[in-house]
């Protein structure tokens, strides 16, 4: 994202990233795969958001497991919007990065940042388990009463560096999915971060 804003918050003029004329004939429409993203979405997104409300309840909230689920979740709703319902938008309008540069390169932060935040989330609620599990006393002292937000800022924290500080991934319809590659001629594989 760092590129981004050096740029003048342009993704059209962002080193690496440049689109020639040509570049605008690369995406591949599909109806099919296009709607099945978003139904699916949408689907998961009621889902979603019915088990938030669960977890909202004050004898669930308590527990730090359940804090932790719910942050959990409303990381993946987020994720999924772009996923899945804004990936579903652009399988339908056969979309690639020079399509519409500025909004899949912020998109593409924003996907990657939630999706490293929601692991290390993950992470967190194997820890919280395991201590649980293991260690009663060493749990109470990492997540008791109201340290588990605390402890929720290793994630957020992770997730804005990610978002803010790595190179992004960027859609294209013709593979179906992100890539860390644009695909366009003048970007070089070095820059690709091997993850």
């Amino acid at each position: 994202m760092e590129w981004f804003f050096e740029s003048a918050a342009n993704a059209e003029n962002v080193k690496y990233y440049e689109c020639g004329a040509d570049s605008l004939r690369h995406g591949m429409v599909s109806y099919t795969a296009g709607i099945a993203f978003i139904v699916y979405g949408s689907v998961v997104e009621i889902m979603y958001a019915i088990v938030i409300m669960v977890m909202m309840k004050r004898e669930y909230r308590v527990l730090s497991c359940y804090k932790i689920m719910m942050v959990l979740g409303i990381y993946d709703m987020a994720s999924i919007g772009v996923d899945a319902l804004l990936s579903g938008y652009f399988m339908l309008v056969g979309a690639s990065y020079c399509t519409y540069p500025s909004l899949i390169y912020v998109t593409g932060a924003l996907a990657l940042g939630l999706w490293c935040g929601s692991c290390m989330t993950c992470l967190i609620l194997v820890v919280n388990r395991l201590l649980d599990v293991c260690n009663q006393r060493l749990m109470e002292m990492l997540f008791g009463n109201n340290r588990t937000y605390a402890v929720l800022m290793i994630p957020h924290l992770y997730s804005l560096y990610i978002c803010f500080f790595t190179p992004p991934v960027l859609f294209n319809s013709e593979y179906f999915t992100w890539l860390f590659d644009p695909l366009t001629k003048l970007h070089p594989t070095a820059v690709v971060p091997k993850f």
